[in-house]
């Protein structure tokens, strides 16, 4: 029967509770610690523009564009939160979704919402796109929260008050199964779902990305560090140097898969991905935190790194496009939500050709972090900027090098003797595919190089005029956990939030 012909009974109500008068310092964020009566006076109340509560009831499945774009009277709701207080400069809070079990038929992983702030989507949503109620359990501290937390926000003495709409649908892949109610043809659907929001106040400023329970998936493979149970995982520290972008001012420690196979398989996007490791990450604003790096374990065609001969990467170069648009919209819904903005740093160098290169992976790791040209042209050509912001990029030549189990001091290119360069080492590392592949860092000394590793497993270089082949690399954000696996081909780890 035609959806429109089925008459349907969905009971799925939005139950708000107003949080009038609630004390700061009656919540405690633990893992920012257990500072408490921060304020003492300042208290949160919430309170409603429109209706209380939110029916989808006699409503279909929609897509996400069309639920957003109507915003139905019983399927969207604004309400505003507000700082009543004297003497308090600021109050940090959480909204969050409480759960309902009872008479629950519906699934949270059915539902869809959509929350707007003064108008436009807030940062934890995409535009014009829902998530899925799921895809927000368990954000924060269990305790804090009782199940979603779907945004953290500041009132200020300066804004005292925050206007809200939140949308909610019923995922439009949802197959609605139908009730018989009788022989005729009348027909109902019985699921329902119900959900509170509530306003609570947290002790400091915290990120929407922070697990509530359990070890991140950080902490899940740092424990493995010093090649633990045979993970082949290695701890590396680069001592502090005031010219890189990052490390200038304490020692930076990584975490790095190396040798010939160790145990670093990870299935991401329904795909076979590895680990490269964990490392300090910069997310582009300053905020530095470790964060796990993947790379596609197969290469996804031969590409072109820039069309027009550039090797400035934030141009942006024809590779970083289709990267970050027509790849990063291929990956599932949920792979997306596991990629963290990075600032990815582009340096290089100008290599000087006497039968191959003298430089080694190690002093790549520098020459890629590099703040600025200490003479023209030394790791920058021209004017190329010395970093980039975005989700999806190449590894570093530094990355290539420290795969292998110990020839990150061996030259990148020896054209007379495989045993001087980083060849020797083609089987025990891990990432050498015997394929021609792309990197990141540039060629200083002009605008047409840019470096690849050869099928031979030594470096080169060029842009414009060669396509070869691209391994996506991305940063997991800091929340993300390991939720199975042993790392092996045959087991590899599965990932969650």
């Amino acid at each position: 029967m035609k959806k429109q012909n089925i008459i349907m009974g969905i009971s799925f109500v939005l139950l708000f509770v107003m949080v009038m008068g609630v004390s700061y310092a009656a919540y405690k964020f633990s893992a920012a610690g257990t500072k408490e009566n921060v304020i003492s006076t300042g208290t949160i109340s919430m309170s409603y523009s429109q209706n209380s509560f939110i029916d989808l009831k006699n409503t279909y499945p929609k897509t996400d564009t069309y639920a957003i774009a109507t915003k139905e009277d019983k399927s969207s709701m604004e309400f505003s939160v507000s700082m009543e207080t004297s003497g308090t400069k600021q109050i940090n809070y959480v909204l969050a979704l409480t759960e309902i079990q009872e008479g629950a038929t519906l699934k949270s992983d059915k539902v869809k919402i959509y929350l707007e702030k003064e108008g436009k989507v807030v940062n934890n949503f995409e535009t014009n796109k829902g998530q899925t109620i799921e895809s927000f359990k368990n954000k924060y501290v269990e305790g804090l929260i009782d199940s979603y937390a779907i945004y953290q926000d500041i009132l200020t003495t300066s804004n005292k008050t925050h206007h809200y709409t939140l949308t909610a649908w019923i995922d439009e892949s949802y197959i609605l199964p139908i009730k018989n109610e009788t022989t005729t043809t009348k027909q109902t659907n019985e699921e329902t779902y119900k959900f509170k929001v509530k306003v609570v106040g947290v002790d400091s400023p915290i990120t929407i990305e922070e697990k509530s329970s359990g070890t991140t998936g950080t902490d899940t493979l740092i424990a493995l560090t010093d090649n633990k149970d045979n993970s082949g995982l290695y701890t590396i520290t680069h001592a502090k140097d005031s010219t890189l972008q990052i490390g200038n001012d304490k020692d930076i420690t990584e975490y790095r898969y190396r040798g010939a196979s160790p145990k670093n398989y990870v299935t991401f996007n329904g795909e076979t991905w590895r680990i490269i490791g964990v490392f300090p990450t910069d997310d582009g604003t300053g905020k530095i935190e470790n964060r796990i790096k993947l790379i596609k374990d197969q290469s996804i065609g031969d590409k072109y790194w820039d069309t027009s001969g550039s090797n400035n990467w934030a141009r942006p170069a024809t590779l970083n496009t289709e990267l970050n648009t027509t790849y990063l919209n291929s990956l599932d819904s949920t792979s997306k939500s596991m990629i963290g903005n990075t600032k990815y740093y582009l340096g290089g160098k100008n290599v000087t050709l006497n039968d191959g290169y003298v430089d080694t992976p190690l002093q790549f790791y520098s020459y890629e972090r590099k703040i600025q040209n200490t003479t023209s042209n030394d790791f920058y050509y021209g004017t190329n900027p010395n970093s980039w912001v975005g989700k999806v990029a190449l590894m570093y030549l530094s990355d290539y090098g420290y795969a292998s189990s110990n020839c990150e001091n061996k030259r990148i290119t020896d054209y007379n003797s495989s045993s001087n360069d980083i060849r020797a080492c083609n089987t025990t590392n891990w990432l050498f595919k015997s394929i021609n592949e792309w990197l990141l860092p540039q060629r200083a000394s002009g605008s047409f190089g840019a470096f690849f590793v050869s099928s031979g497993g030594y470096v080169d270089y060029y842009v414009s005029d060669n396509q070869v082949g691209v391994r996506p690399v991305l940063y997991l954000i800091s929340s993300a956990q390991i939720t199975g696996g042993n790392g092996t081909s045959s087991s590899p780890y599965t990932l969650g939030l």
